[in-house]
């Protein structure tokens, strides 16, 4: 069984959540999905994604 993990941390490395999609979902269709919702749940302004060059495309 397959999933993608997403780990969210503060500024000094500490996990602050989690989120688990299913693992035949493609990375790429979740990433801006995501960033939007923790983006409104922790009234973020600012957001750094560390990403590998398959999820960062048109």
């Amino acid at each position: 069984m397959q999933l993608i993990l997403c780990v969210v941390i503060d500024a000094e490395g500490r996990p602050v959540c989690t989120e688990i999609m299913p693992g035949n979902t493609a990375d790429v269709s979740v990433l801006l999905p995501t960033i939007d919702r923790l983006r409104h749940r922790f009234a973020i302004g600012r957001v750094c994604v560390v990403a590998d060059r398959g999820m960062i495309s048109a």
